[in-house]
């Protein structure tokens, strides 16, 4: 059985395995770099395990054993207090009030 084939040929079909290994490559490699970036963090407890896994499965990471469940009840979310003055109204004879609540004496003069 003799094999007819140029070194053209073979040379393009090797050229194009190269070139999907090149993919793979760098698919594996950006995947590698989004879950070293997520161990640190984990492991100092920065981070909780729910929060790396979104952040992970939004870059396309998906981990053997672990399943993502988007309808799983979430918790409430805790509103932060503003930085600085809250003003509540528009009348200059109104008092700021401060992030702790209090308020400001109003000026004897």
């Amino acid at each position: 059985m003799p094999i007819s084939v140029t070194a053209q040929q073979l040379l393009s079909a090797i050229e194009r395995r190269l070139a999907e290994i090149s993919q793979i490559q760098h698919a594996l490699a950006v995947e590698r770099a989004h879950l070293q970036q997520h161990t640190g963090p984990l492991r100092l407890g920065v981070l909780s395990p729910e929060a790396v896994l979104v952040h992970l499965t939004a870059h396309g990471v998906r981990l053997a054993g672990i399943q993502v469940n988007p309808r799983k009840e979430r918790r409430a979310r805790v509103a932060l207090p503003r930085a600085g003055v809250e003003y509540r109204g528009r009348s200059s004879a109104r008092q700021p009030a401060w992030i702790d609540g209090s308020r400001v004496p109003a000026d004897p003069s």
